[in-house]
Formats: structure tokens, sequence, C-alpha cells
């Protein structure tokens, strides 16, 4: 195996949970917009982000309102109406309406892998906008700035969608890192079987939610200990993850998985 030289971290899920994306920044989206829409209108500041709807949206402030209700509610995620949104909660974090809330154990791995000389990059649905205003404006107290430890973002305009195998290429083609030299964390099914495609090592946060229950039926039935053998459990974040054939664990300060340590 490769040494590990990078960590690719998707955000939604994975460093915070999916209520705070769902619950708070996409409802301030809607409260924002009507506003936004009466006074920036025809504003050269907020043309740019008019201009990239689709023609039949950008010429009346109804339609285009309407369209962006639409999407938010079905969670379409298309380049548009992602920057949009990055527009839009801007002045929210600028102001500290909106902070973000980092899982503990992310606030601790950052510093932890840079230290270590690994690379951190983001690759999210959301906007490279939304993406640094997600972490320069945290709710962390000691340090609300956690873009320092970052080396790149990636969205789906600059890398491409996540269910696609060309996305990840077009990532370690402009890093320059190797496929095998990544460690990818999320919690989207449909960019697993891409990874697998590019040969990444893949820690899959929703995988839990199948081996539990398989792990629940072999100590049931007396097959505990050597399924172990396969699957760890470990706490990130709100939920618990399962990473397949191999140990992801703390390790002398350090996570440990497959014989690495990072």
């Amino acid at each position: 195996m490769s040494a590990v030289k990078a960590v690719l971290l998707d955000i939604e899920g994975t460093v915070s949970s999916i209520s705070f994306v769902r619950d708070v920044l996409f409802p301030y989206t809607l409260q924002a917009l009507p506003q936004v829409l009466d006074e920036k209108w025809d504003t050269p500041e907020f043309a740019p982000y008019r201009n990239e709807f689709p023609t039949e949206f950008r010429d009346e402030r109804e339609k285009l309102e309407a369209h962006v209700r639409d999407l938010t509610a079905r969670d379409v995620k298309v380049a548009y109406l992602k920057g949009l949104q990055g527009y839009l909660w801007l002045t929210a974090y600028r102001s500290g309406n909106i902070k973000a809330p980092l899982y503990a154990d992310v606030i601790r791995a950052l510093p932890l892998w840079t230290s270590r000389g690994l690379k951190v990059y983001i690759y999210s649905s959301g906007s490279v906008l939304a993406q640094k205003l997600f972490f320069k404006y945290t709710d962390n107290e000691a340090q609300p700035d956690q873009q320092g430890y970052l080396s790149g973002y990636f969205d789906t305009v600059n890398a491409g969608v996540k269910w696609e195998k060309g996305s990840y290429e077009k990532i370690c083609e402009e890093t320059g890192i190797l496929p095998s030299e990544w460690v990818f964390l999320t919690d989207n099914v449909r960019g697993m079987w891409s990874l697998l495609c590019c040969s990444f090592i893949l820690f899959l946060l929703l995988f839990f939610i199948i081996a539990s229950l398989i792990l629940c039926i072999c100590r049931y039935w007396g097959f505990w200990g050597p399924f172990c053998c396969f699957f760890e459990l470990r706490f990130w974040g709100s939920g618990i993850s399962v990473t397949p054939f191999g140990t992801f664990r703390l390790v002398d300060g350090g996570y440990h998985f497959a014989g690495v340590t990072f």
C-alpha cells in the first residue's frame, strides 16, 4: 500500500451534521431570498449568480424564486443553486448569525493530520465559496477559522459530481497525488463506487447501518469473534462508522488504518 499523503473530506454528514445544512442553511436561504431579490435583482453584484440560472428563470424575479424553492425542497444539487446559496450565506456567516458546527474529532484531526505532513482537501456539492465560509466561521471558540489546515476545495464546478469516476481523476490530476495515496471520508453511497474505480482507500460512514445489523446477527448466533476480524466500530462525529477489512483507530496520537498511521 502506498503511504497516505492526503485526506479528502466531504462536509454534510461527515465533518458536520446533516441537520445543520437541512435545518439551518437551507431555511436561511429561503428566508433571505425575497429581500435579496428585491434589493439586488438588477445590481452588478447579483448579476453573476442570476445569469447562471436557465434562461426561463433568470428574467423574472417570481420565477427564479419559485425555482429556487422547488430545487431546495427536492435537494437538487446543481451548480447555479449552490452558487446562489453561498452568496446568500455570506452575510449570515459574517454577521455571526450562523456558525458551522464541526464535530469535535474533526477539530482534533485537522491539526494532527497537517502536523504529520498530510494535505487535507474538501470535496462537497456545495460551492467553493460555501465551503470556505463553512470552515472560516465555525463554532470552535478557540479557533473559529479552520482554513489554515486545508490545502484546497473541490465542488461540482471544478471537479464534477461525486458519483462520476472522472471527478476523482480530476482531483488527482489537479493535486498531483496518486489515487492510492488518498483517504476519502464521506457518507455518500454513490460516491463510493466511483472511488473504488479510482483505488481510493474508502471509509464509508453510512456502511455502519448494514454492518451493524450483520454484527448483531452474528453476535446472536455466536459468530461475534470471527466476524470482528473484518470489522471494527469507531465513533466519527455523531455516528458510528465501520471500516471493512481493516482497522481504523487512534494509535499514539495518530489515526491508523491497515498498517498506515496518518
